[in-house]
């Protein structure tokens, strides 16, 4: 099975694996925030207790080498301010976001999701990355910056 590093660094990011102690920010920024969570598969929680164990899936999902959540942080100040989700599936990657609204319009998630379609066409096995949503959406244009046709990038 393939793995993702456990860090990946772009110019004004770092992207790691998450941590417990990251709950209550991650609460406080955008997991109980209405609009981040609009579009996702999940509610916005009510609860820290519920970041903190949606924390502890994304741990486990490490774990079993199934999906790999990276938090994003920002590089000068280690602020976190959101997350990132690929999935590894045969020879596709799907990628899913969330970053808290003080930091849309920032190119952070553009920034993110390169370095994830650098990584993944750096591997041979790896052929498509997608990110699919079920309409328009304030998060496509990270994706029309980054060539997408539609919801997918193809290596060639």
């Amino acid at each position: 099975m393939m793995k993702l590093p456990e860090q990946i660094e772009t110019g004004r990011l770092v992207l790691r694996a998450p941590r417990m102690d990251d709950a209550p920010v991650i609460f406080a920024g955008w997991t109980r925030d209405k609009e981040v969570t609009r579009y996702l598969t999940w509610r916005p929680h009510q609860r820290v207790q519920e970041t903190e164990a949606f924390i502890q899936n994304c741990l486990s999902a490490w774990e079993a080498e199934i999906r790999f959540p990276y938090i994003i942080t920002l590089k000068e100040s280690g602020e976190v301010i959101g997350m990132i989700d690929p999935r590894i599936e045969g020879p596709k990657v799907g990628i899913g976001y969330g970053v808290a609204r003080a930091h849309w319009g920032k190119g952070y998630v553009t920034e993110a999701t390169r370095a994830i379609i650098d990584w993944a066409f750096q591997q041979p096995s790896i052929l498509r990355v997608y990110a699919a949503t079920d309409k328009v959406t304030p998060t496509q244009p990270p994706r029309r910056r980054q060539g997408w046709r539609g919801v997918a990038a193809h290596h060639s």
